[in-house]
């Protein structure tokens, strides 16, 4: 009897074990579900607000801040400087549209055909917003002016970035340059052409580094208005002028731009050579020969009168080429420091590398006649 009671007890207390586990294990369960859901859920909720932004913010040179694609595949540039930034760092193919004069440029359109394909947009003298937007831009890239302001504003409204560019210093020029390769994704190649357009200057530097200051040329830059169209010191031409080992005689000048001078002045100034960009319309030896005033300025009497010399571009444009300019000036002014250099294969070398194509294959060739005896 006793054995038979106490097996009972001991049946009685097994059970009671199992159902007290079985309990526990129900309520575990029960509270376990739903708190694997709320960290399911959690967990797919910072999934969602991870996702990568499709925008960013950028600053550009005029200081305003602009929301912009974090690549832009699809850009307008709206005059020749912007264009050749572009093309320096191969990102030609991501324009949808370009300023008139680009279009038509010989050596971007040996460069790269297709822009001649592109709408042409007009030119600093008017840009035609209805085929701007129609061109569905992600960016568009304008100069600075109050001209451009309206612009500005009629592009916003469209839901389309404006990006001002200022590069008319060597530092702003290198920092736009930067700018446009990081906008379009190309930041490599950007910082490939500002190291090789860097080396260039050391290069010159080095070389003249032993001129005495009594031997240090002076200089003046005439512009497309004529001879008597220079530039002051805001001015990337005069930054070409002071790279290549001379004192821009204009320098002095105050304010942005070409500025008109008199010939007495250029008088004074007595440049030791004067340069004239690519687009000098008039004839710069009949210019100078009608001027009988100028006869006692020394790069006059001494024939150092110069033209840029590419016929299919500008070396004078804030831009890297610019740097076959100021190459192409400091030999001119010191020959003997360049004497072991063969510049046209620098000119072959440099077109080769940055654009697929070396100088003579886009059709360039050099005029580095010069004037002497002209009166």
């Amino acid at each position: 009897m006793k054995k038979a009671l106490v097996w009972v007890l001991s049946a009685l207390l097994i059970l009671t074990v199992f159902t007290v586990v079985g309990c526990q294990k129900e309520e575990a369960t029960g509270t376990e579900e739903p708190q694997q859901q709320e960290e399911a859920n959690n967990i797919e909720t910072q999934e969602l607000t991870m996702e990568e932004p499709t925008t960013r913010i950028v600053t550009d040179q005029a200081g305003r801040e602009v929301e912009l694609p974090m690549v832009a595949e699809r850009v307008i540039t709206t005059w020749r400087p912007s264009t050749s930034l572009l093309f320096a760092i191969g990102g030609q193919e991501k324009l949808v549209a370009a300023d008139t004069h680009s279009t038509r440029n010989p050596f971007l359109l040996g460069v790269y055909p297709e822009i001649g394909d592109v709408p042409a947009i007009g030119n600093r003298r008017g840009l035609n917003l209805e085929e701007m937007v129609a061109a569905e831009p992600e960016v568009v890239f304008l100069w600075q002016g109050t001209d451009t302001e309206p612009v500005i504003g009629h592009l916003n409204q469209q839901g389309i970035a404006a990006f001002v560019l200022i590069p008319e210093t060597a530092d702003d020029m290198k920092e736009a340059v930067r700018i446009v390769g990081d906008i379009i994704g190309m930041q490599a190649e950007a910082e490939e052409v500002i190291s090789y357009y860097n080396e260039i200057i050391a290069d010159i530097a080095d070389r003249i580094k032993d001129v005495p200051a009594s031997e240090r040329r002076t200089a003046y830059m005439a512009g497309s208005g004529g001879l008597f169209n220079t530039i002051g010191k805001e001015y990337y031409q005069h930054f070409l002028i002071e790279s290549a080992g001379a004192t821009n005689v204009s320098g002095e000048l105050e304010g942005y731009g070409w500025q008109d001078v008199s010939a007495e002045q250029l008088v004074a100034w007595n440049p030791d050579y004067i340069f004239a960009t690519q687009f000098f319309d008039d004839d710069l030896i009949e210019t100078i020969r009608s001027q009988a005033g100028l006869r006692t300025v020394t790069a006059v009497r001494e024939g150092n009168l110069y033209k840029f010399p590419a016929n299919i571009t500008s070396w004078d444009f804030p831009e890297p080429l610019s740097a076959l300019g100021i190459l192409w000036m400091a030999k001119t002014m010191y020959p003997d420091q360049f004497a072991d250099m063969d510049f046209m294969a620098e000119v072959e070398n440099y077109h080769e590398r940055f654009f697929g194509k070396t100088f003579t294959e886009l059709g360039g060739n050099l005029d580095e006649s010069e004037a002497v005896s002209i009166f």
